[in-house]
């Protein structure tokens, strides 16, 4: 119920922000795409005199968006698992690989924890993951969880998060001992310690899409050609992502 709501809201939210004349590109993403996205943006504005509007969420909650008919031009995704949903449902114009991330184990700078198989210890009590019905961070954490056989014993330990930024924060502020994130959300952190890098089942990729019912999609295509420039390219990789196809 709560969820729908939420879900209602920010379609409302959206919808009124993307009112305005001035907005050339209206773009939906990854909350861990971010700091990276809005700053290529900002040179993207300054160098063609355009205007972009964003919505950052879990990607789970953008398909949802997608899905109930929110207009935007384009969807970066933390997941492929969503773009080949939308894809399947004749959603899609335009889709390719963008980047590759890593999914690592951080924890607050108190807790005394050197590897993944010490989150079972009885001085941890509270593990932050993304909800994984929404948050592609989440699921790639219970894969690992799972292949490792420690779910059963940290379940109960687990707390979810709507977006990897919400969990990045509750380590920050020490509401939770440690989490799993994206190597490009600690690059970011304050007041949080590396534990080590996450082997996930498969690759962690971010493909982008250019939505069937942009109205905007040759301006979609100039901003898509554009995140292969040479100064976007030096950005991304400065975040810390690792661009595909370059």
């Amino acid at each position: 119920m709560y969820r729908y709501i939420f879900i209602l809201f920010f379609i409302f939210s959206c919808s009124f922000n993307n009112n305005s004349n001035n907005i050339d590109l209206t773009i939906l993403s990854a909350i861990s795409l971010k700091d990276v996205l809005e700053k290529i943006a900002d040179n993207y504005k300054k160098e063609f005199n355009k205007n972009i509007s964003f919505s950052f969420a879990g990607s789970g909650t953008l398909r949802n968006q997608i899905e109930l008919g929110i207009e935007a031009d384009l969807f970066f995704s933390a997941s492929e698992k969503y773009i080949d949903i939308l894809e399947n449902n004749g959603l899609i114009e335009y889709r390719r690989d963008f980047l590759e991330n890593k999914v690592v184990l951080i924890s607050t700078t108190n807790i005394f924890i050197n590897k993944i198989t010490d989150m079972t210890n009885s001085s941890i009590k509270k593990i932050a993951i993304g909800d994984p019905s929404i948050v592609p961070a989440g699921e790639y954490a219970l894969d690992i969880f799972d292949e490792l056989k420690l779910l059963d014993s940290i379940k109960p330990k687990l707390v979810y998060g709507l977006d990897v930024r919400s969990v990045l924060t509750w380590v920050e502020n020490n509401n939770v001992d440690c989490a799993v994130v994206y190597y490009t959300d600690y690059k970011l952190a304050n007041n949080v310690k590396f534990i080590e890098e996450l082997e996930t089942i498969k690759k962690v990729i971010y493909p982008l899409s250019i939505l069937k019912k942009s109205k905007n999609k040759e301006e979609a295509k100039k901003f898509v050609d554009y995140l292969y420039s040479d100064s976007s390219i030096e950005i991304l990789k400065k975040y810390g992502f690792f661009p595909i196809g370059i």
